[in-house]
């Protein structure tokens, strides 16, 4: 299971405030037990600034022995894509701009990663859902 815990910031701050993620961490599973620390996991996740690997927080229930992912909200949920990128590629695409890989390459313009079209279409529809 995945929680989205309150986060506003870039990637690159959410890593830097890593330790201080716990603090806005949930203290209760979904079935009433206490969630203790269990380690983190790292994914690798597309941004404006780059690709980097992000770690997540991961805590387990003392009771029912779930587990629960911590997911900062500038993140999407089982997707490898900031929501800062998607917004950018989405707002691009709809200005007009219909090959996709014309926004790709603006996207790279900016100093932005390199994309593949495929994920881009995807990641341009979960920013306007």
């Amino acid at each position: 299971m995945q929680t989205v815990i309150e986060c506003s910031c870039s990637v690159n701050d959410y890593m830097a405030d890593f330790d201080g993620g716990l603090a806005r961490a949930p203290r209760e599973c979904t079935c009433g037990g206490r969630l203790k620390g269990h380690g983190s996991r790292e994914r690798w996740i597309a941004c404006l600034a780059g690709v980097f690997p992000v770690r997540i927080r991961r805590m387990r229930c003392k009771a029912c022995g779930g587990t629960v992912s911590l997911m900062p909200e500038i993140l999407y949920e089982f997707v490898a894509c900031a929501r800062d990128l998607a917004g950018r590629i989405a707002s691009l695409w709809q200005k007009g701009l219909h090959a996709m890989r014309d926004v790709g390459s603006m996207i790279a313009r900016e100093g932005g990663p390199t994309l593949v079209v495929s994920s881009m279409y995807r990641w341009a529809r979960l920013a306007t859902a």
